[in-house]
C-alpha cells in the first residue's frame, strides 16, 4: 500500500488539494462509487496522522468494507478508481493555470462541432489576448503557433477560400523552435560539466547564422537565450554575459517567475564557472544577480528557499567581505528554508560565517552538530576543518584528514563531478606546502605560480594568502 501510486500522490496533496478533490469525488460526473468516496474520506482523515499503520491494507479495507472478508483485489480496484479521479484533478488544476490553453481547447471543441460563429468569436478573443500578453517567453510563441494552426484547421474545413496564413504558422513555429532549442542548449551547457556528459551542439551551432541574420533575435526569448548560450559556450568572451545581464534586468517580467529564475540561475552558473577558474571579479557579478533576483522575489519556490541558493548567497557575500549583510540575510531568510533542511542548512552556513570571522572554535563546534546527508556539504565541512588545522599549525590531525579527505573524494567521484578535482587540487597544494621550505623565496614563488596556473582549485585565494603569510615561517613539518 505504501508504495502504491495512489499513496505517493496523496502524500503530496495540500489542504486545498484535499478540499477540491473531495468535490470531484462527490460529483457523479467524475465518480459514481461510494467505496471511492469512503477511501478518499479515510485518506483525508489520516493525512496528518503520524501512525505508522495508517496505510495498512487491513485497516483501510475494514474502514471501507466493514464486516467483509479481506479482498486485496477489491481494494486495488477502489484505489485505482480513486487514483484516476486524482489524476483528473491534476490535469484540471494545471489547465486552469493556463487560460490560453483552456480557451484554445474550447476553440477546438467548437470547431469540431461545426459551431463556426462561436469559434470565430473565441479565436478572435484569443488572438487579442496574445497581442496584449505581458509574457513573451518561449511558450508565448508556441501558443501563437497553436492558435494560428487552429485557424488553419477551421479555414481548411469550413472556409476553403479563406486566408489560411500558412506563412504566419511557419514563422510562429520557427520562433518557438529557435527560442526553445537555445533554452535547452543553455541548460545542457550549464549542467554538462557537473554530469560529465558528452552533448552534441552541432545542430544549434549550424542554426546560429540563420538566427543572427534572419531577424529572429527580434523576439526577447530568443535574444536572451542566444546571449546566454554564447556566454556559456565561449566563457572567455564577456560581451554576451554583459548583454544577458542588461536584457534580463530589463525584461525579467516577460517570463513566468520560474523561467525568469532559471535565466538568472544560468547567469549565476556562468559566474561560478569563471570563479572556479580564478576570475575573482565574478564574485560581485554573481552576488548582484542574486540580489536582483531576490528583489523580484524569484528565488522562492513554492514559498520556500532552497538550501542551494541560501548557501550560494552566503558564500558570495562572504567572498566579497559583506559579513554584516550576510549575517542579516541569514537571519531574515532562515524562516524561508524548507523545514526538512532548515536546521542543518542554517548551522552549516553559520559555521562557514564563523570560519571566515576566524572564530574557529565556534566553527568547529557548529560543524560537529551537523548531519551530513549531502555529499557536497560534507566535502565543504572537511575543507573548512582542513583550513582550520593548517592555520593553527595542527599538523598531526591535518595529515590524517588529508588522507581520509582524499579517499572520500575518490570514493564519491561519480557523484560530485568537477567539485572532486577542485578539492583534490586543494589537498595537493596543502600537502606540497606543509612539506616545502616556504622561507625559500624561489620554492614559494614556484608554488604560487603553480596554483595561479591551475584551473579549478578550491580555496585558491586562501592558499595564496597562506603562502604569503608563511613566507617567513619554516614550512617543513
Amino acid at each position: 500500500m505504501l508504495k502504491s501510486d495512489l499513496i505517493k500522490s496523496v502524500e503530496k496533496l495540500s489542504k486545498r488539494d484535499f478540499r477540491q478533490i473531495k468535490k470531484m469525488v462527490a460529483s457523479p460526473f467524475f465518480n459514481q462509487r461510494q467505496d471511492v468516496i469512503d477511501l478518499f474520506n479515510y485518506l483525508n482523515q489520516v493525512a496528518d496522522s503520524k501512525a505508522q499503520d495508517k496505510y495498512a491494507r487491513e485497516i483501510i479495507f475494514e474502514t471501507i468494507f466493514p464486516n467483509e472478508q479481506m479482498d486485496v483485489q477489491k481494494l486495488r480496484y477502489t484505489m485505482s478508481f480513486l487514483y484516476n479521479v486524482i489524476q483528473q484533478y491534476f490535469i484540471q488544476s494545471e489547465m486552469e493555470n493556463d487560460q490560453v490553453l483552456m480557451q484554445l481547447q474550447l476553440c477546438k471543441a467548437l470547431r469540431k462541432r461545426g459551431v463556426g460563429k462561436l469559434f470565430q468569436k473565441e479565436i478572435k478573443s484569443l488572438r487579442q489576448k496574445q497581442q496584449n500578453a505581458t509574457l513573451k517567453n518561449t511558450n508565448y510563441h508556441l501558443q501563437n503557433y497553436e492558435i494560428a494552426f487552429e485557424q488553419y484547421e477551421f479555414a481548411s474545413t469550413y472556409s476553403r477560400e479563406g486566408d489560411m496564413q500558412l506563412g504566419k504558422i511557419s514563422e510562429y513555429l520557427t520562433n518557438f523552435y529557435f527560442a526553445d532549442l537555445l533554452k535547452l542548449s543553455c541548460i545542457q551547457l550549464s549542467t554538462k560539466k557537473i554530469l560529465e556528459t558528452n552533448i552534441d551542439f552541432s545542430l544549434v551551432e549550424s542554426l546560429l547564422p540563420t538566427i543572427e541574420e534572419k531577424g529572429y533575435l527580434n523576439n526577447i526569448a530568443t535574444e536572451i537565450y542566444y546571449h546566454t548560450y554564447k556566454a556559456l559556450k565561449h566563457e572567455d568572451n564577456e560581451t554576451h554575459f554583459q548583454e544577458l545581464k542588461k536584457l534580463i534586468s530589463t525584461h525579467w517580467d516577460k517570463f513566468k517567475k520560474e523561467e525568469a529564475r532559471d535565466i538568472y540561475t544560468l547567469g549565476i552558473n556562468f559566474c561560478i564557472k569563471k570563479l572556479n577558474k580564478g576570475s575573482q571579479k565574478y564574485f560581485r557579478e554573481a552576488f548582484e544577480l542574486y540580489q536582483e533576483g531576490f528583489k523580484h522575489e524569484l528565488f522562492f519556490e513554492n514559498g520556500g528557499l532552497t538550501s542551494f541558493n541560501y548557501k550560494n548567497v552566503v558564500k558570495l557575500g562572504i567572498g566579497l567581505g559583506e559579513l554584516e549583510w550576510v549575517e542579516h540575510f541569514m537571519e531574515t531568510h532562515e524562516k524561508f528554508l524548507y523545514p526538512s533542511e532548515r536546521k542543518n542548512t542554517y548551522t552549516y552556513n553559520l559555521a562557514y560565517l564563523q570560519f571566515h570571522k576566524k572564530n574557529y572554535d565556534q566553527a568547529l563546534l557548529l560543524l560537529q552538530q551537523m548531519e551530513y546527508k549531502d555529499i557536497l556539504q560534507n566535502l565543504d565541512a572537511r575543507r573548512m576543518i582542513l583550513c582550520i588545522y593548517y592555520e593553527r599549525n595542527e599538523f598531526e590531525p591535518l595529515h590524517s584528514l588529508l588522507k581520509s579527505f582524499s579517499t572520500y573524494i575518490r570514493r564519491h567521484q561519480k557523484d560530485i563531478g568537477y567539485h572532486g578535482q577542485n578539492y583534490l587540487n586543494l589537498i595537493r597544494f596543502i600537502t606540497k606546502m606543509i612539506n616545502a621550505n616556504l622561507r625559500d623565496k624561489e620554492i614559494r614563488n614556484q608554488i604560487v605560480m603553480e596554483i595561479e596556473n591551475t584551473d579549478g582549485v578550491a580555496e585558491k585565494k586562501w592558499l595564496l594568502s597562506m603562502l604569503e603569510k608563511r613566507s617567513t615561517v619554516d614550512g617543513k613539518r
